[in-house]
């Protein structure tokens, strides 16, 4: 455990020292987030600071993990998602190709390190998968994650902050399995958005841009596979740590599909968005957000160690706290736009009583 904090240590100076150059040479080559009607802020702010994320893990990685053919085809694919990523901050790229470069990357890695899904779980129940199809849920997962990660990453500190929950709780859960190396490899990603998240919240002075959070979402899910696969973890508390962005996103995805819209299109309809239109400053949405992921992360380590009761228990108080999350997101927003309509509503009366 003092290796993996002294990992932690290291990634969050390195990562929070190199995103001070980082931020000098986006601002130099233009490289800047201009505001527009979908945005959260208001300023033109430098982004693409996941760089320094991305660096810091290329630094550091190959000192934590013995060399193998794994692990060289683990950073060839996390390098083709992050310079792709790289490339859509500096131009927009079409969706269609980031997202065959995701495909390719990890379905390459999947089959390469084989690392299908094993089995599906729930209390008192296991329902083992056939290989093909557990390869095809793999493949799946993390290609998804990296992009809700991405959808996610919205507004101050959200995306580096549950960064550091969620790569924190996985280093724990992996050393807890006898993953000594790939502990140490969740505990530098923990620390590297740990070095950026000054930089972000709680006012954003660079953005962590696409090659952040897309990057920071794929290895999140590589490790999370490589947990399930190699040590044993169970599938379902790796849902829970995790489960703030996945509900927020599916459930986003899936009431935007209902009304035949399409979902990987900007937007501002995520449940934290909804928090921001109603008058929720930044940092109140960031820290309550990261509460319920600490929440989530807290009942995914605990679920690995409980019996069935307890296992149900943790899902029920997770999924609760989850929907609450979700109504009181839309109350806020209903309650304003009411709010509004009634203002509209009077100000339009007025020139009528003037007129009389």
């Amino acid at each position: 455990m003092e290796t993996l904090l002294t990992v932690f240590a290291l990634a969050t100076l390195t990562s929070g020292l190199l995103t001070f150059p980082v931020r000098g040479l986006v601002r130099r080559f233009g490289i800047v987030d201009q505001p527009n009607d979908r945005s959260s802020h208001q300023i033109a702010t430098p982004r693409a600071g996941g760089l320094a994320i991305v660096l810091t893990l290329f630094l550091l990685v190959p000192w934590l993990i013995p060399p193998s053919t794994g692990s060289v085809l683990s950073a060839l694919g996390v390098a083709a998602v992050a310079l792709v990523s790289f490339r859509d901050d500096v131009r927009s790229l079409s969706f269609t190709i980031r997202l065959l470069v995701q495909l390719v990357s990890a379905s390459l890695l999947v089959v390469a390190l084989d690392l299908p899904v094993k089995a599906l779980d729930w209390p008192g129940h296991v329902v083992n998968l056939p290989h093909g199809l557990g390869l095809s849920l793999s493949i799946l997962t993390i290609v998804a994650y990296c992009n809700f990660f991405n959808f996610m990453d919205g507004i101050n500190g959200l995306a580096a902050g549950q960064g550091v929950l969620t790569g924190s709780t996985l280093s724990m859960l992996l050393w807890r399995f006898g993953a000594g190396s790939s502990a140490s490899v969740a505990a530098a990603l923990a620390g590297a958005a740990a070095g950026f998240l000054p930089h972000n919240f709680p006012r954003a002075r660079i953005f962590m841009g696409d090659v952040g959070s897309v990057t920071l979402g794929f290895v999140l899910a590589l490790l999370s596979q490589i947990a399930h696969v190699r040590y044993g973890v169970p599938w379902t508390s790796l849902l829970l740590v995790h489960g703030l962005f996945l509900f927020d996103a599916c459930f986003t995805v899936l009431k935007r599909m209902s009304r035949g819209e399409s979902f990987w299109l900007p937007h501002r309809e995520h449940n934290y968005q909804l928090l921001i239109r109603s008058g929720w400053s930044h940092p109140r949405t960031s820290l309550t957000l990261w509460g319920l992921s600490f929440l989530c992360c807290l009942a995914g380590f605990l679920y690995s160690r409980a019996g069935g009761e307890v296992q149900w228990a943790l899902l029920v108080v997770t999924a609760a706290s989850l929907l609450a999350f979700a109504a009181l997101a839309h109350h806020c927003l209903r309650r304003v736009s009411s709010r509004v309509s009634i203002d509209q509503a009077l100000a339009a009366a007025e020139p009528v009583a003037d007129a009389k």
